[in-house]
């Protein structure tokens, strides 16, 4: 278990065969239900032995508490302001996807060394600076990547559209300047490894050096093999050993299994199953259960698939980073020794300092949490898609979803457009209307013009359809909507400017072009 999840060799063992199932097996991404599971099991249980290791014993809680109480309420605070301010919102999910590969990155470093010295290496100090060095060049590659023009978000599953609320921010990197620093750094990684190689190598033997060796060649398929391939033209890893779904399952896995050995050698009476059950309802607690407090129609109004996920994840993730940075990473002296297999000081007592009504107050939020998390899945992934053209079906679903605080402007777009297909105006109207009022998008303003339009309220269709190319100017059926409405309210010239903006998006499409002719023609003849 030490090599497969601590040393990175099981992720290691599964590309060969997740690169045949991406190939000849034709799977070209983790279903959603998988991805889920891996999001509920592996890393809710990564951030709950985080919390469980900080808050779970008074002396802990005291010794930490400038993290687990005034840094955790910042982060709450800003959490709720980012609700509210697509800026900050925004900001904190762009630091967490900036964070999050530093944070892998130096779990796999500290990690490495842990083996190391297990296996009797002494690492002098410039070995030590040249591996470090090594980690902190790879993850430079990605931060290159994710902040550049072209801007890549290879690491952290942050959602870019505008169907979202909340937007990666990059940081513009000119395509230029990656050119001339893509090279440079991945020069800079190979000479760190080399050099680090060559002075482990004086020091230990190679079947010494294969545990730490393992966690390098994880951080390059991860980090250093992205960069690479960018800086050649070609395009980063794809596939389901690189998604980000794996990398970060991994990741969690390995966390789980630090936290694990920890808290077994402080506590040789734990039993593993109930720790690891603990470590579940408590990260479900923190990553589901708020989001029943700040969805639409309590205190917030971000719905979950529309920005609320993202950021909530965006924060939990941070406060882990946080907490990680104050006790792991071997920088705590116990954790250290223990994991080193080297503790000359006695065990402290587990259990002393708990609070004795917050464990079954949690556990029971972590099962509300987890039935949310398995009927949202459910209804999405299993009642809605098997519905088809099913309105009546689809229908009780959003119900379901919206009982659980799901509520989602995306899948009442869908039954609008169903129902406007069905020939049931109206009611198709009453959807769109409520996925506006959940979160205004593009589509399903123009579902709003289509059905004005379709029965001749030439106004109303035009604000419906202006309301859409304020969204998204770039939209081609907004823009050529607008211009037919505004041609039937006798506003050619109106109808022009839209319909050139359609025609720049979409230069092949010869109705549009007809129509533009047609709002020339009117403004010649009114001449």
């Amino acid at each position: 278990m030490d090599l497969l999840l601590g040393a990175g060799v099981g992720y290691l063992f599964s590309v060969p065969l997740l690169l045949w199932l991406a190939g000849p097996a034709q799977l070209d991404g983790w279903p959603v239900v998988v991805g889920a599971l891996f999001a509920l099991l592996i890393s809710g249980p990564h951030y709950g032995a985080t919390i469980l290791r900080v808050y779970q014993r008074r002396e802990d809680r005291r010794r930490y508490a400038f993290f687990s109480v005034w840094v955790t309420l910042a982060l709450c605070g800003l959490f709720v302001v980012g609700l509210h301010d697509v800026l900050v919102g925004s900001l904190l999910v762009t630091a967490y996807a900036t964070w999050s590969p530093w944070h892998f990155s130096g779990q796999n470093y500290g990690l490495a060394l842990m083996f190391l010295r297990r296996r009797g290496v002494v690492v002098e100090p410039l070995a030590k600076r040249l591996l470090y060095a090594s980690f902190v060049l790879s993850f430079a590659l990605t931060l290159l990547i994710l902040h550049s023009e072209i801007s890549v978000v290879a690491v952290a599953s942050v959602p870019v559209s505008e169907g979202f609320v909340f937007q990666f921010l990059s940081l513009g990197i000119p395509v230029g300047v990656l050119e001339l620093a893509l090279p440079l750094t991945v020069l800079a990684y190979a000479l760190s490894l080399v050099g680090a190689g060559a002075l482990l190598l004086r020091r230990g033997r190679l079947r010494d050096l294969l545990p730490a060796a393992s966690l390098v060649l994880v951080q390059s398929l991860w980090f250093a093999l992205p960069g690479a391939l960018r800086m050649t033209g070609n395009a980063s890893p794809s596939g389901l050993a690189f998604a980000v779904v794996w990398v970060s399952a991994c990741h969690a896995a390995q966390y789980l299994w630090v936290t694990s050995y920890y808290a077994k050698r402080e506590d040789p009476a734990l039993r593993m199953l109930p720790y690891l059950g603990r470590a579940l309802l408590v990260g479900s607690t923190v990553t589901m259960f708020p989001a029943l407090l700040f969805a639409p129609g309590g205190l917030g109004s971000v719905p979950w698939d529309a920005g609320l996920a993202i950021l909530l994840f965006s924060v939990v993730n941070l406060h882990h980073f946080i907490l990680d940075g104050a006790i792991w990473k071997l920088r705590d002296g116990r954790v250290a020794r223990l994991l080193l297999r080297d503790d000359p000081e006695p065990a402290p007592v587990a259990g002393g300092g708990r609070v004795s009504w917050l464990g079954p107050v949690v556990a029971a939020l972590g099962v509300v949490s987890l039935g949310v998390a398995a009927l949202d899945t459910w209804e999405r992934e299993f009642a809605i898609k098997r519905a088809g053209t099913d309105v009546e079906r689809i229908l009780r679903s959003s119900q379901r979803l919206a009982w659980i605080r799901r509520d989602s402007p995306l899948l009442h777009t869908h039954l609008g457009n169903l129902l406007a297909s069905q020939g049931q105006l109206e009611t198709a109207l009453d959807e769109f209307a409520r996925s506006v009022e959940l979160h205004a998008t593009a589509e399903a303003w123009i579902g709003i013009g289509k059905i004005h339009a379709s029965q001749e309220r030439w106004s109303e269709a035009s604000e419906a359809f202006g309301s859409a190319i304020a969204i998204d100017p770039e939209n081609v059926t907004a823009q050529a909507f607008a211009g037919r409405a505004w041609l039937a309210l006798g506003r050619p010239d109106l109808a022009q400017l839209s319909l050139e903006r359609a025609r720049a998006l979409a230069p092949a499409n010869e109705k549009i072009r007809e129509e533009l002719r047609r709002a020339v023609a009117a403004q010649t003849g009114e001449r």
